[in-house]
């Protein structure tokens, strides 16, 4: 199963946005903001991210930035409520623009598409029995390191 992670301020925007694709078959994780993004993609194997780079509160521009610093080969697709936005060249690691209000039938057709371009692109390695040793024991420490601090 593909995860998508949605990086959306407005909480019912992020919510509807949730309930969509997980409907379409997707496991999907919510946050509003650039350091929860990057949080999240520390516990979990993200394939797409829907990030709106027009936050009001927030900086969506330097957020991307620090997550494209840290994960160039994410495919991102950029979501704000600005028409001018969708027509100036995609920045580096961007995949479109969306306008809100969402076409959602036009947006879950593009997520396939670009999910199907990643795997081609990007077969995923067998992992050793090491990788996968290593990988669980990184899994225990981070899960007794949360347990310790709540």
């Amino acid at each position: 199963m593909k995860t998508i992670l949605v990086m959306e301020e407005d909480g019912a925007v992020r919510e509807s946005l949730r309930a969509v694709l997980e409907a379409d078959g997707y496991k999907v994780m919510v946050v509003s903001c650039g350091p929860k993004a990057l949080a999240a993609m520390d516990w979990a194997a993200i394939d797409l991210l829907l990030l709106d780079v027009t936050l009001p509160l927030r900086h969506g521009w330097a957020d991307y930035k620090r997550i494209m610093s840290g994960h160039p080969s994410l495919s991102v697709i950029l979501l704000n409520g600005h028409a001018d936005h969708a027509r100036a060249p995609l920045p580096a690691g961007a995949r479109a623009f969306l306008n809100k209000p969402l076409d959602v039938a036009g947006l879950l057709d593009l997520i396939r598409r670009l999910l199907e371009e990643a795997h081609r692109e990007r077969p995923v390695p067998a992992a050793s029995e090491q990788d996968e040793e290593r990988m669980m024991k990184e899994l225990r420490l981070r899960r007794a390191r949360r347990l310790s601090m709540g």
